[in-house]
C-alpha cells in the first residue's frame, strides 16, 4: 500500500506543480484544456489504450491556446499537450505499479532520441545562462520537442502487436477523413488549405500553415500509394485509390511549395524503391507528368511559377531567378552560416536562441550547432534504417504498407524541411512520431523470429 501512495504522490505532484505554472496565467481555454487533460488522466491510468485513442484524435483536432507572447515567437500550447502530459503521467504511474510491463522496450531510436534531447536541453540550458535565449520560450519549445518524443516511447511501448497497430491506425484513418472534409468546406473561399483550429482560441483568424497541412497529408499520400502497390485484394486497392484521390483536391489547395516538392520526391522514391509492379508505376507516373500540369487549377500552376520570378542569384552552375519571400528565405541562412553560426559553432544558441528560420536544418544548426546537427543526422538515419529495414522483414501486406509507406514519407519530409521547419511543426511531427512509434512496434515484433538486431 505503501508503494501505491509513493507513486501516486509523486505523479500528482509533478501534475500540481505543472498547473500551478499555468494557472497564473491562465485563460479559459488553458482551464479548460486542464480539465480535460484532468479527466483523461483517469480514464488513462484504468485504460491506457483510450487515452492514446483520444491523443490520436486530438492531434489534428484540438485548438491552441496563446500562452504568452515573447520576442520572435508566441508560446502556444494546444489542448493536446496537456492530453499528452496527463496521459504519459498515467502511464508512468501504472508501470511503476505493475513491474512486469517494464519501462522501455528496446527500440532501435532509444539512443538516438535521448542524445538529440539532451543536447536541446543542455545547449538551451547554457543559451539561458549566457542570455541568447529567453528562458519560457526557451522552456515551452524544449518541451514541445521533448512531447514529440514522449509520443514515440509511450505508443512503442503500450502497443503490443500487429492488431494493435491496425485499431490505432483506424483511428488515425476516421482523423484523417475529417481533416480532410474540413479542408473541403475551404475550397472555393479564395485562401489556402489550412487544418481546424490553427489560430489560438481568442486570436483573430490569419492565415494559417499551409505547410503543415501539407506534410500531414504527404504521409497518408504514402501510405495509400503504399496499398496500392502491396496488397493483391482488388477492392483495397480501390480503397487506397479512392482515398489517396480524397486528399488530392485540399492538398493542391494548400499552395504550399514546400509541401509540393515532397509530394514529387515521394513519387520519385516510391518508383525506387518499390519492386512490384514498376513498369505499371513508371508508366502511370509517365501520363501523370503529361496529364496533371494542363488540369491543374491556374493558382496552382501560378504558385510554383512565381518562386522563379524576381531577382537573379548567381547559383554557380548558372543564374536562377527567385521571388521575394525564397530570397528572404536564402538571405537569413547566409546570414546564420557567415555571421551567428561562427560565434558558437559547436553547441548553437540553443533552442529559440537565433531568429526564425524557414528551413529545419538551418535551425538545427543555429539552434544546437555542429555537435547538435550530427545528432540530428544520426537520428534521421537512425529512423529511416528502421522502416526501410522493417518493410524488408515485414511478413504480411499490411506490414509491408505501413513500413513501406513509412519510409518513403519519411525521405519526403526530409525534403519538405529544406523549406519549412518540419521536424518542429505540430501537426506534422505529431502524427509522425505516432506512425513511428507503431512501426517500431512492428519491427519488434516481425524481427521476434527473424535472425536481425534490434540496434
Amino acid at each position: 500500500m505503501a508503494k501505491y501512495k509513493l507513486v501516486f504522490f509523486a505523479v500528482f505532484a509533478l501534475i500540481a506543480l505543472f498547473i500551478a505554472f499555468l494557472i497564473p496565467q491562465a485563460n479559459s481555454g488553458v482551464l479548460l484544456g486542464i480539465i480535460l487533460g484532468l479527466l483523461v488522466g483517469i480514464i488513462a491510468f484504468f485504460r491506457i489504450e483510450f487515452g492514446i485513442y483520444i491523443l490520436v484524435f486530438s492531434m489534428m483536432l484540438s485548438p491552441e491556446i496563446k500562452l504568452a507572447s515573447v520576442p520572435g515567437r508566441d508560446v502556444v500550447l494546444r489542448v493536446d499537450d496537456f492530453i499528452l502530459i496527463i496521459v504519459f503521467f498515467a502511464w508512468f504511474a501504472k508501470i511503476a505499479i505493475d513491474k512486469t510491463t517494464g519501462l522501455l522496450k528496446s527500440s532501435p531510436l532509444n539512443v538516438p532520441v535521448v542524445a538529440y534531447t539532451l543536447a536541446c536541453v543542455v545547449f538551451t540550458l547554457k543559451g539561458v545562462i549566457i542570455g541568447d535565449v529567453n528562458f519560457v520560450k526557451g522552456f515551452f519549445y524544449v518541451l514541445k520537442y521533448v512531447e514529440y518524443f514522449l509520443i514515440y516511447f509511450m505508443v512503442s511501448n503500450v502497443v503490443k502487436d500487429e492488431k494493435e497497430v491496425k485499431r490505432y491506425l483506424f483511428a488515425a484513418l476516421v482523423t484523417l477523413v475529417i481533416v480532410t472534409a474540413y479542408g473541403y468546406t475551404q475550397l472555393g473561399s479564395g485562401q489556402r488549405i489550412t487544418a481546424p483550429f490553427e489560430d489560438p482560441i481568442g486570436v483573430v483568424a490569419t492565415a494559417g500553415e499551409p505547410a503543415s497541412l501539407g506534410g500531414y497529408f504527404i504521409m497518408a499520400l504514402a501510405i495509400f500509394t503504399a496499398v496500392i502497390l502491396n496488397y493483391k485484394n482488388k477492392i483495397k486497392k480501390l480503397l487506397a485509390l479512392a482515398g489517396f484521390a480524397f486528399i488530392m483536391p485540399p492538398f493542391w489547395q494548400t499552395l504550399s511549395r514546400a509541401s509540393y516538392i515532397a509530394f514529387g520526391i515521394m513519387i520519385l522514391f516510391t518508383l525506387f524503391l518499390t519492386k512490384k509492379n514498376r513498369l505499371t508505376y513508371f508508366l502511370v507516373l509517365l501520363a501523370a507528368v503529361v496529364i496533371v500540369p494542363l488540369i491543374l487549377p491556374a493558382n496552382i500552376t501560378e504558385r510554383v511559377r512565381e518562386t522563379f520570378q524576381g531577382r537573379q542569384i548567381d547559383t554557380g552552375a548558372g543564374k536562377v531567378n527567385f521571388d521575394e519571400s525564397s530570397m528572404a528565405r536564402i538571405e537569413s541562412w547566409k546570414n546564420l552560416v557567415t555571421v551567428k553560426l561562427p560565434k558558437h559553432l559547436l553547441t548553437g544558441y540553443g533552442v529559440t536562441g537565433v531568429s526564425f528560420i524557414d528551413g529545419q536544418y538551418f535551425t538545427v544548426l543555429g539552434e544546437v550547432g555542429i555537435i547538435g546537427f550530427a545528432l540530428f543526422c544520426w537520428m534521421v538515419f537512425a529512423i529511416y534504417k528502421m522502416g526501410y529495414k522493417t518493410y524488408k522483414i515485414c511478413q504480411t501486406e499490411f506490414t509491408k504498407s505501413i513500413a513501406f509507406g513509412f519510409s518513403v514519407s519519411f525521405i519526403a519530409l526530409l525534403f519538405h524541411a529544406l523549406t519549412a521547419n518540419t521536424f518542429i511543426i505540430v501537426r506534422v511531427m505529431e502524427p509522425f512520431w505516432f506512425l513511428s512509434a507503431l512501426v517500431a512496434v512492428l519491427y519488434r515484433e516481425s524481427s521476434k523470429n527473424i535472425d536481425v538486431k534490434l540496434h
